[in-house]
């Protein structure tokens, strides 16, 4: 059997068991973990496996150890036609390069899957040869993607999980807060005496903030004092340590800042009723409407603060009538 029928039964067979519909955000992380467990019982096995196994195999030297975290190629392996004009060519390199040639046409999702099937193609599909490739490519347009992830002490399918699985975290470390610089613009909210002394409104580049482990934040609109608000819920909202930071200058403090993700590019967003930061470069005024403030991203955080505000009774009320107008004409926002 050729390369290529081989292939078309594979996919043949996904097709049939519906796996061609899993893709990144649907995938099962729990499945992952335990594919990434058995894969890991399975190298054990492996080695007593080898140590009695012969000492030699055609083509040996062609063919990347399964379960051993082999250089991955550039970029997926692909059949070429002198390559499916030989059935010898790709049998003589022994079933498992066959099958890596094979599994390497899968999605990340499917892989996951496929691995279900036995010891055999659990170690071709967990194996760096698959995964690195795959890793490069998720990451080639993230801002953001911790070092314990590009660290090659872990394993490229542990590595790929694990970065998704922490782009969907909302609680900045103290460390990673400091190691970044921050975009920063006013939103409409927060009044016409702000906004027009804010370089990004009048189409120049946006402000850059930078945090400081001694709890110091240095800005070119003026230098303040952070902390980490250390409660599990603010403003209606629930969080991890990290989620919730406060700004103050001068002796006065800001609203809380909360923290969230960009799920385009991970980066970092630190956003109040009144200000907006990322730990990416800020796009023109009017050239990203998610980031403007008529976006999802600022309407979820404004809707926060107006319900506060309408729950709070008045002789507890601590925002300036005005100001309390302002954040709460959600409608009119888009055309500050």
């Amino acid at each position: 059997m050729g390369p290529r029928k081989l292939l078309e039964d594979v996919v043949e067979v996904i097709d049939d068991d519906g796996m061609s519909d899993c893709s990144e955000a649907t995938m099962d992380f729990e499945l992952a973990d335990v594919v990434m467990d058995l894969a890991s019982d399975d190298g054990d096995a492996l080695e007593d496996d080898e140590a009695a196994a012969p000492a030699s195999l055609p083509c040996a030297a062609a063919v990347p150890r399964l379960g051993a975290g082999a250089a991955a190629p550039a970029a997926a392996p692909r059949f070429t036609a002198a390559m499916a004009s030989s059935r010898d060519n790709v049998l003589c390199q022994g079933d498992a390069y066959a099958l890596h040639l094979i599994v390497a046409h899968l999605s990340a999702a499917e892989l996951m899957e496929a691995s279900l099937a036995c010891r055999f193609w659990r170690q071709a599909c967990t194996s760096d040869y698959q995964w690195q490739h795959r890793c490069a490519a998720l990451w080639a347009n993230k801002v953001f993607v911790p070092s314990v992830f590009r660290e090659r002490s872990m394993s490229r399918v542990q590595a790929y999980w694990g970065s998704i699985r922490d782009s969907k975290r909302s609680a900045i470390h103290e460390d990673e807060l400091c190691s970044l610089v921050f975009y920063h613009r006013m939103k409409g909210w927060s009044g016409e005496s702000w906004t027009t002394q804010d370089p990004w409104w009048s189409g120049q580049a946006p402000v850059q903030r930078r945090f400081h482990e001694d709890g110091t934040m240095t800005s070119d609109m003026g230098d303040g004092h952070w902390r980490v608000l250390d409660v599990p819920e603010a403003c209606n909202r629930r969080g991890d340590r990290g989620a919730f930071l406060r700004l103050s200058r001068g002796g006065v403090e800001f609203p809380t800042i909360f923290v969230s993700r960009d799920a385009r590019n991970w980066g970092w967003i630190l956003q109040n009723c009144w200000a907006f930061s990322t730990s990416f470069p800020l796009p023109p005024r009017g050239a990203d409407a998610e980031l403007e403030d008529g976006g999802a991203i600022c309407q979820q955080v404004q809707r926060t603060y107006v319900h506060k505000a309408r729950r709070v009774p008045a002789k507890r009320m601590h925002i300036a009538p005005s100001i309390l107008d302002r954040i709460s004409n959600v409608p009119d926002a888009t055309k500050i």
